[in-house]
């Protein structure tokens, strides 16, 4: 697959967007827009995360035709160690135990309605595909719709 150079410069400023939001802080000196990735079971959610010191919150939804809409709250217990816990609109729920691997990023793996829960916060695109494992060996990629879950040489 060969990119053309606008393409390349779509994917590079789409790629600092997402960085750049996952790092911004807002006036009241929460830190907006982090990344968050979670596979639980069968299923792919993405969304952002919102932190405030020790707590935090996270609204992800599923990459679905009929997507689902979760949302939870975080705690780190003992930091770097935490947990995570979320609530879907379908009234599936999932705990996770987090672990923060640097600022603002981290690891978590649990439980869930859906079966077994992987979850990353706070990396690339790039480092998400290679620390996930996605359904049917798919992987996540930046698209001018957005992130869309597809396999690895299908765009």
């Amino acid at each position: 697959m060969v990119l053309g150079v606008l393409e390349v410069r779509s994917v590079v400023l789409c790629l600092l967007l997402l960085h750049s939001l996952g790092c911004a802080s807002n006036v009241n000196g929460t830190k907006a827009g982090i990344l968050t990735v979670v596979v639980a079971g069968e299923k792919v959610f993405v969304g952002r995360a919102r932190t405030f010191g020790t707590d935090g919150t996270f609204l992800i939804r599923s990459l679905e035709a009929e997507p689902i809409e979760c949302t939870g709250r975080f705690r780190y217990n003992i930091p770097p160690i935490g947990t995570a816990r979320f609530s879907c609109s379908n009234d599936e729920q999932g705990r996770v135990r987090i672990e923060s691997e640097g600022h603002l990023i981290g690891t978590g793996s649990g439980n869930s309605s859906f079966g077994p829960v992987e979850m990353v916060f706070g990396y690339s695109i790039w480092e998400v595909n290679n620390r996930l494992t996605f359904p049917e060996g798919k992987v996540l990629h930046v698209h001018n719709r957005g992130i869309l879950l597809d396999y690895p040489n299908a765009r």
